[in-house]
């Protein structure tokens, strides 16, 4: 069994050089902070919490569509 995890983390501060260094876009906050740009994080840990694999995602990616970025584990 593996457990998988979504989080999404908001750039307040100087959200113009993150968005082009990063893949931080407009999306849906889950704070609803629509001014701010954000990534989404995306984890998947063994059941003892030890992490296998990570995926930093566009601020603008639906949560349906990111467990496709880990078919191979």
């Amino acid at each position: 069994m593996l457990l998988y995890d979504l989080t999404s983390n908001i750039l307040r501060s100087g959200s113009g050089r993150f968005r082009k260094a990063t893949s931080a876009a407009s999306g849906t906050a889950r704070d609803h902070r629509p001014d701010c740009v954000q990534i989404v994080i995306a984890l998947v840990v063994t059941p003892e919490g030890l992490p296998l694999a990570y995926e930093v995602l566009p601020g603008n990616t639906a949560d349906k569509t990111t467990l496709r970025h880990f078919s191979s584990i």
